[in-house]
């Protein structure tokens, strides 16, 4: 992954409510842009490893949203 920088970081765990992260991140696209917003199963591709990408972005993005369900 190149070094990118995001605005927005969309912290989650994946569970059935999944839709709600998928309807923050859409709304949050369509309001800053593809490039601003970093959630983890939009961002990061397959063939990279997840948790130093995952510690660096949530470190250096200004906004975390967090998507937090009942359980």
């Amino acid at each position: 992954m190149p070094d990118r920088r995001y605005l927005i970081f969309i912290n989650y765990r994946g569970s059935v409510q999944n839709w709600a992260t998928e309807l923050v991140y859409a709304r949050m696209t369509e309001a800053f842009g593809t490039d601003a917003v970093f959630k983890a199963g939009n961002s990061i591709r397959a063939s990279e490893q997840f948790p130093p990408i995952l510690r660096k972005q949530a470190a250096s993005c200004p906004v975390m949203l967090a998507c937090i369900g009942p359980g």
